[in-house]
């Protein structure tokens, strides 16, 4: 509605491999923070090795206490 294109991944690794494939056309990145493979602090540091001023929103259903500790999700 908004003309925005939403590409999807399965898990961190695959979300990098999309990123480098379309950096181009991706203007933010919003993930979770739980995710098989490579978690979104993971996802959060290579995006940011490719694209520093990539702008990222980090989601949970965790608590903020367990976000900040680093928790395994």
């Amino acid at each position: 509605m908004l003309g925005f294109t939403v590409l999807t991944a399965k898990d961190g690794l695959e979300a990098v491999e999309v990123f480098r494939q379309h950096q181009a056309e991706i203007r933010c990145v919003l993930t979770d923070l739980a995710m098989p493979r490579l978690d979104g602090w993971g996802l959060l540091s290579a995006l940011h090795q490719i694209a520093p001023n990539l702008p990222v929103i980090l989601a949970s259903g965790y608590d903020k206490a367990q976000v900040l500790a680093g928790n395994d999700f």
